[in-house]
This record gives structure tokens, C-alpha cells and sequence, in this order.
């Protein structure tokens, strides 16, 4: 039995494997595995995993198709000035959904269309350099 290695700790194996002719008389063949060392390295960092997102993402609205409201979520890297607008295929402007300053981490928004027509609409995330527009459908 093996003890468990701690971090910084050495081991040293060693095995010998052979293959009799079975009469108990002499050795055929055999392998011999001098010194092998496994070392059991220090953690390179004791922080847990950060959970804020190294770029901007937009995700896809849900529900989709929606009536009359659906949720969209977007997550930043840093503190960031937003815009998120919503157009129609017409490329007009319908709604302003956010225009401010957002911290890094996921934000959600949700949209409320009721006094819109049926059909598929642009959502556009500006945020930084990064802009993302995805498409969503409206179903009355």
C-alpha cells in the first residue's frame, strides 16, 4: 500500500516484472524499473477560478421567439459604458434597452415588446471596442 504524496513530496518505485518457464527453473525474460521518482508539485495558486469573463459576450434571448417579453444577457470584462439596443429589420432604432456605466460580471435585461408588431428584431451590445448584435423573434 502507498501512502498519499504530499505537495512537495518525493517518491521513489521500484518493480521488477519477470516471466518464468514455469517449472520454477530458470528466467526467460524480464524488465527492471530502477528509481522512479514522482514528485507531487506545489499548487501554482490557491485562488479559486475568478468568475468574471476575460471578453464580452452576448448570449441569445430566452425565450425566443418571445410574446411579449424575453430576457437578454451579456457579460463584461471590465467596467464598461453599455449601449444595448433594440432595431427592426428595417435597421430603425425601437428601443434603448441600456446607456450606462455596467461593472464587470453578467448583467441581464429583460425587453418588454408589447407595443410592438410581430416579427424578428436586431439586439446590438456596444460595450468598449466590442459590438455584438444577435437576432430574436417576436411572436403575437
Amino acid at each position: 500500500a502507498f501512502e498519499p504524496l504530499a505537495p512537495g513530496e518525493t517518491a521513489w518505485f521500484r518493480w521488477q516484472f519477470s516471466n518464468a518457464d514455469g517449472d520454477g527453473g530458470s528466467l526467460r525474460s524480464g524488465l527492471a524499473v530502477n528509481n522512479l521518482v514522482i514528485s507531487i508539485a506545489e499548487p501554482t495558486s490557491t485562488q479559486p477560478e475568478s468568475d468574471i469573463p476575460l471578453k464580452v459576450t452576448l448570449d441569445q434571448n430566452y425565450p425566443n421567439p418571445f410574446n411579449p417579453a424575453t430576457n437578454i444577457t451579456f457579460t463584461l470584462a471590465q467596467s464598461e459604458h453599455v449601449q444595448l439596443h433594440v432595431y427592426n429589420m428595417q435597421g430603425q432604432r425601437v428601443a434603448t434597452l441600456v446607456n450606462e456605466q455596467r461593472s464587470s460580471g453578467s448583467h441581464n435585461v429583460t425587453f418588454n415588446a408589447e407595443n410592438l408588431a410581430s416579427g424578428l428584431y436586431m439586439y446590438r451590445l456596444q460595450a468598449g471596442s466590442a459590438s455584438i448584435t444577435k437576432i430574436m423573434m417576436l411572436v403575437k
